[in-house]
């Protein structure tokens, strides 16, 4: 029975990830297919699309998983200066312009700086949900998550609490996809922006990630190969 049960669900999985496969070509072939086929693909992606990322591992129920969201800014201050941050940080790629989503931030560290939407990861929330909420918190935007790529090392002499507090994050990129929506720029960030592809960021850590998310994004179809 235990047999059976294990391959009807290997057949159920890939047959998810079959028809996965073909609406995200759709959306990478986007200007070949009605525009009403389009949104449908990308809805219907958005509806079914997974809350965890493919290394997420849990030890027990789903709604067991008790999730801590923000905290006081006092606590938060204590954690920065004592602690390493985990962060998720999101490339958003615009099928339809053909464009990635950058913020200027307003606060340090980095303040000033076009980044890659993100931010500390909840307790109790895989990265896929974090990677939705600070797209929406900061930019407005709907998403569909994926791909999880690199996890990378960012280190400040400065915080948002002064000179002499270091900010050490380690900050796991998530790539999503996003069609043509209107952004809303929350109070952090001074300025938003649509990047052509072809044009790639300045600062080293976004360009590294921006590398990987266009090998992703070639793999697919939605780019060139590279």
């Amino acid at each position: 029975m235990r047999r059976l049960f294990m391959t009807l669900l290997i057949v159920s999985i890939q047959a998810i990830a079959s028809e996965n496969a073909s609406l995200i070509k759709i959306l990478a072939d986007h200007d070949q297919y009605p525009s009403e086929e389009v949104q449908a693909a990308f809805q219907t992606l958005c509806a079914f699309s997974p809350k965890t990322e493919p290394h997420f591992f849990s030890y027990c129920k789903p709604e067991e998983i008790t999730t801590v969201g923000e905290v006081s800014s006092s606590l938060y201050g204590e954690i920065v200066q004592s602690m390493t941050i985990s962060c998720v940080d999101v490339f958003i790629f615009n099928f339809e312009r053909n464009a990635y989503f950058m913020v200027k931030r307003k606060d340090p560290p980095a303040q000033g700086e076009w980044w890659l939407p993100g931010g500390r990861v909840f307790k109790g929330e895989s990265f896929y949900e974090s990677a939705k909420r600070k797209a929406k918190n900061e930019g407005g935007l709907e998403i569909l998550p994926l791909a999880q790529l690199g996890t990378y090392t960012t280190y400040f002499t400065e915080s948002a609490w002064g000179q002499n507090v270091p900010t050490d994050t380690k900050n796991t990129v998530i790539l999503a996809l996003c069609n043509d929506q209107e952004s809303i720029l929350d109070t952090h960030h001074q300025d938003s922006c649509w990047v052509p592809i072809d044009e790639a960021p300045l600062d080293p850590y976004v360009l590294s990630a921006y590398t990987e998310a266009k090998t992703k994004l070639s793999q697919w179809g939605f780019l060139p190969t590279i």
